[in-house]
């Protein structure tokens, strides 16, 4: 089951990092992995829900995961396995657990014959979930041929889950950047440039601060760690009143906790925008007061800030506000298990945060956006499918494979 399970979860991050790319030519590929790992995606935000009724709304929530045309398919492998039940427009939800659900969508990978592409994508992955491993190595445990060995890389590192870097020997190293917040490339590179400063003491500082300001932020080491995404902004708000806020990575981040750790600094950030960038009679006095009161009672009174102040979280499925219409909505915490274990993270990081996330590793689901705000206007453009990073060798095939296909229909038909 452990196998099946750790599938899943391989699964989700490969079709996670494809979503936003044509799946064209060398991508068609991965179209079982693709199309489970949009299941699982869906899967996630399912879960907390016993039925769903506003078919509109919901629609609109799957594309925002990226599940457009294909959605038909996804929930057909989604009533496959038994997560969903249709009748009547509705959508009764079954999905179990989430370390049973991660399981059984590997199981139905596997049933599904994926190509020996996805698969050995799939245990690559797996490999070196926990430490990189020499490129060398990869090539020859995983017997793959240049043609095999350029295909897997080329799509890896457009989908940003498998990717290289190289030593100062020139050794090419294969790792994931799926499977660790810190890019080993880019964090290697930073380093390498400040060679002078001390980088652990600098994650260090910040983690001990998580949340801060951007502008609070003096040192311009520091300052460049953020624009190169060696450190992690979050913002509040929008236009002239948007903030930005740091968060230093964790050591290493499991898929279990991944949006938990992204609740989390939601949460945190909204709570610091209220410290620092809110009106002297509206701050928030006391960060652990907020959280707690976010654990325990669950809400926080009226008030006409909440929408625009919180507006980070509610996007996310972690609270809503009372009412659409009241000049001063209550903000309502959603009560899931996710939530709850997002709003303990937070709270640990007012502390010195070791980087670490919570010891006890948990698969979380982010609940469906709110059906009464589906229609609101987006604050994001719209997302265009980039294109994969394909080699000229690549491209040569794939001009071959459809040459050969054009030319047997004009002969079927002269």
């Amino acid at each position: 089951m452990d196998k099946n399970r750790k599938i899943g979860l391989r699964i989700h991050d490969i079709a996670e990092g494809l979503k936003e790319i044509q799946t064209s030519g060398p991508a068609t590929q991965f179209k079982n992995t693709l199309l489970l790992g949009k299941a699982a995606s869906l899967a996630l935000h399912l879960k907390g829900h016993d039925i769903i009724e506003n078919m509109e709304a919901f629609e609109y929530a799957a594309g925002e995961l990226g599940i457009g045309l294909e959605l038909e398919h996804v929930l057909r492998e989604l009533e496959e396995i038994e997560f969903i039940r249709r009748a009547n427009n509705k959508i009764e939800i079954t999905v179990p657990t989430f370390v049973d659900a991660y399981a059984v969508l590997g199981e139905r990978w596997l049933e599904l014959k994926p190509k020996e592409t996805e698969l050995k994508t799939v245990h690559i992955l797996n490999r070196i979930e926990n430490n990189p491993l020499k490129t060398s190595k990869v090539i020859s445990d995983f017997s793959m041929d240049a043609t095999e060995k350029r295909v897997i890389y080329e799509i890896g590192n457009s989908g940003t889950y498998l990717d290289q870097f190289h030593t100062a020997d020139g050794e090419a190293i294969t790792f994931s950047p799926a499977l660790t917040e810190l890019n080993p490339q880019k964090l290697y590179n930073f380093s390498e440039k400040h060679a002078d400063s001390d980088l652990s003491k600098m994650l260090t500082e910040v983690r001990s601060f998580q949340g801060i300001p951007i502008e609070k932020i003096q040192n311009n080491v520091v300052r460049e760690a953020c624009y190169s995404g060696i450190l992690l902004q979050t913002s509040v708000g929008v236009g002239t009143s948007k903030h930005h806020y740091i968060f230093a990575p964790m050591d290493k981040v499991s898929p279990e906790n991944k949006v938990i750790l992204d609740k989390a600094r939601a949460i945190l950030s909204c709570v610091r925008h209220g410290e620092y960038h809110v009106s002297e009679s509206t701050k928030i006095r006391s960060a652990n007061l907020i959280l707690n009161a976010m654990k325990t009672r669950k809400m926080l009174g009226g008030h006409p800030a909440h929408k625009s102040q919180y507006g980070l979280i509610i996007t996310k499925g972690i609270a809503r506000l009372s009412s659409s219409t009241a000049s001063s909505p209550s903000l309502i915490i959603i009560d899931t298990t996710e939530n709850m274990l997002a709003i303990d993270l937070a709270t640990e990081m007012l502390g010195r945060s070791s980087g670490r996330t919570l010891a006890t590793n948990q698969d979380v689901q982010q609940v469906l956006f709110q059906p009464d705000n589906y229609a609101s206007p987006s604050t994001t453009r719209v997302r265009y499918k980039k294109e994969i990073k394909k080699s000229i060798q690549t491209q040569e095939e794939i001009i071959k494979k459809v040459s050969m296909l054009n030319q047997r229909i004009y002969n079927a038909f002269d």
